[in-house]
């Protein structure tokens, strides 16, 4: 239950700082994540689901008010990939940026950290 509820708080936080500021939130919330989360192995992945679930709950906002499918289907023909491809793609970076943004804080956090208080 600890790993969905913070998988869901980072994918609300990733969620409201995208949609107000921009994809760059993406990795300062993985940052922060990983630096809080320091003590937990299986930080980075939950920041990484967290962001997906964001992204993937921003893209179907933007298509339940906006036609995507011309949108999808000229990106398709760009990457050389089928629709779904493209879809996943965009959720895949910032999977893959609050992932590498939150090993990297979490890696600094436990080198910083005293010996005798890492657990």
């Amino acid at each position: 239950m600890r790993r969905l509820t913070w998988s869901v708080g980072l994918g609300l936080l990733v969620a409201v700082g995208t949609a107000g500021l921009g994809w760059w939130t993406v990795p300062i919330v993985g940052l922060g994540a990983g630096w809080l989360g320091r003590r937990r192995k299986d930080i980075a992945l939950l920041t990484a689901l967290g962001a997906g679930l964001a992204w993937g709950g921003l893209l179907a906002g933007l298509a339940w008010h906006a036609p995507l499918g011309p949108l999808l289907g000229r990106l398709a023909m760009l990457f050389a990939l089928p629709a779904a491809g493209v879809v996943g793609l965009t959720v895949l970076f910032p999977m893959l940026l609050a992932w590498s943004a939150a090993t990297l804080a979490r890696r600094i956090g436990q080198w910083t950290m005293p010996a005798a208080s890492q657990s």
